[in-house]
């Protein structure tokens, strides 16, 4: 895809191409969520009579639209209505609780109109603004039921407000370190950074998309937009299990697969078990993040698929891919997180705002057309966030080398501090992740009187029948400085998960201090 001036995009790609495609491919096949499948002239037709019963309840330009559903087809129809109405979609998150509601509610105000999808959330919905319409989204529903009831003659829907400028969403923040943040994006934010990740991935409109994680973050909305830029065909599952998520690859010939590290590590796992191996040839390219990035996992992909995975690195805060390339040789792929794309500028700076040396540690920063205007009516955030200089503070420590490629060792709040040195956790749960026997892995902290902190990790094994607590610490120390190995060991059933796909920190300091009372 030819990367446009903005004039161009406005024009070409008005609503993200699904109006161009719905045009020149009108039976191609847009959507397919397991429950319906939609082509573009569907997609297109249904948008347009959601847009105009959203008018006729008296949504326009910059209103709030709340959105908590799973990766259902209407969640795309809602989305691309908004888009063309002008109108904000705040997007919940179906794991949120009474607290995470209660919470975002005060700071939102009454939207114009809810979606939903879960019992609670609409109890606390309706609990907090009485005189809202609230439209209930199930699973067990006919295709398109719900919306139906909004639907409306087309003609009705008036002028497509599509604009670079307008609001478009409040994405939320995963609160694995706390409370929930609102990220504001705007149309801008959210097109070019996706023009550069198509350039990046050499993307084509003969894709086929599977987008497992979560639309209600930006890594979904990522796939649903690159999806309609390209004209390609979007997969999607409400629920992520390893040998589904292969048989979708095998049915759909899936090329692009959006996930996080955790997906990978239990694909791989359910194809090594099957006794009937799926055919998954047809995978081309696709994102790993969400977490350490796990070089075994990578190469297994390039073994058994001829798949090159990215070494994805971007954050909600500033939409899109940061850095990566299709074409990137194997040893940058594999060791480093990318060259920055097209039209960001990343810099790594110190403690004091200096731009650090090559290879020098520091603070990875950047300027882009995805970074937020800051958080949703958090002005003391968004100063933590962004600099006076326009830096956008990623929070997470990387280097940079000659060639530009960009190295992230750690998150900067995740940092330990054992007696006096530094321990990045991403380090010990990669090691341990190499292991055969290991699933998952998540490092973290507990106060220690003489050390600081000390170090615990949680290990999700593959069969009960696994090492010692022990023996698992002795593996750490035949590889690791002395001051990187785990002073406890605590194997988990089942890693807590947030439904962006990364590990709930938040949950295992819950656990882990519950272990030490």
């Amino acid at each position: 895809m030819e990367i446009l001036g903005e004039v161009a995009i406005v024009q070409e790609y008005s609503s993200f191409g699904l109006y161009r495609w719905a045009e020149l491919f009108p039976d191609k096949v847009a959507v397919d969520d397991g429950r319906m499948s939609l082509t573009y002239r569907e997609l297109a037709e249904k948008v347009d009579m959601l847009a105009a019963g959203m008018k006729n309840e008296g949504v326009k330009k910059g209103d709030k639209v709340f959105v908590s559903i799973p990766n259902f087809a209407e969640f795309i129809i809602i989305l691309f209505a908004c888009v063309r109405l002008g109108s904000v979609v705040i997007c919940g998150n179906l794991q949120f609780k009474d607290q995470e509601l209660d919470y975002l509610t005060g700071l939102m105000g009454q939207p114009k109109l809810a979606f939903m999808n879960r019992a609670i959330q609409r109890e606390i919905m309706e609990r907090a603004f009485p005189e809202l319409k609230i439209v209930t989204i199930d699973e067990k529903d006919e295709s398109l039921e719900a919306l139906g009831t909004l639907f409306a003659a087309p003609t009705e829907v008036g002028v497509n407000m599509f604009s670079l400028d307008n609001d478009m969403l409040v994405v939320f923040t995963s609160g694995s370190t706390g409370v929930p943040k609102g990220v504001e994006l705007t149309v801008r934010n959210m097109l070019i950074p996706m023009c550069d990740m198509i350039e990046r991935f050499h993307a084509d409109s003969e894709e086929v998309l599977f987008v497992p994680v979560p639309f209600c973050q930006t890594s979904g909305m990522a796939g649903i937009l690159i999806a309609m830029l390209l004209g390609g065909k979007l997969v999607t599952a409400t629920r992520f299990d390893g040998m589904a998520a292969l048989e979708l690859i095998e049915k759909h010939r899936v090329s692009l697969q959006f996930c996080v590290t955790t997906m990978y590590a239990r694909e791989i796992d359910a194809y090594n078990s099957a006794a009937i191996k799926p055919d998954i040839s047809s995978l081309r390219t696709g994102t790993i993040g969400g977490g350490p990035v796990v070089k075994e996992y990578m190469t297994w992909f390039e073994e058994n698929a001829d798949c090159r995975l990215l070494n994805f690195y971007g954050m909600t805060e500033c939409a899109g891919m940061i850095a990566g390339d299709f074409e990137d040789s194997p040893e940058n792929r594999l060791n480093k997180g990318g060259r920055p794309c097209r039209h960001v500028t990343v810099s790594i700076l110190g403690g004091n705002g200096e731009k650090m040396p090559v290879g020098e540690q520091g603070e990875i920063c950047c300027k882009s057309p995805g970074v937020t205007r800051g958080y949703y009516k958090n002005p003391e955030m968004t100063l933590h966030l962004i600099d006076a200089d326009g830096w956008l503070h990623s929070g997470d420590i990387g280097i940079m080398d000659s060639e530009g490629y960009i190295s992230v060792i750690a998150r900067k709040k995740e940092m330990i501090i054992r007696g006096g040195y530094n321990v990045f956790p991403a380090e010990v749960e990669n090691l341990y992740c190499r292991r055969d026997d290991v699933l998952l892995a998540a490092m973290l902290s507990y106060p220690d009187g003489d050390l600081g902190e000390k170090i615990a990790v949680f290990l999700q094994m593959k069969n009960a029948n696994h090492p010692s607590a022990e023996e698992i610490r002795e593996y750490a120390a035949a590889h690791l400085a002395k001051f990187k190995v785990p002073d406890k060991v605590l194997f988990i059933a089942e890693m807590p998960m947030l439904p962006s796909g990364k590990v709930d920190r938040v949950k295992l300091t819950e656990h882990l201090q519950k272990q030490r009372v």
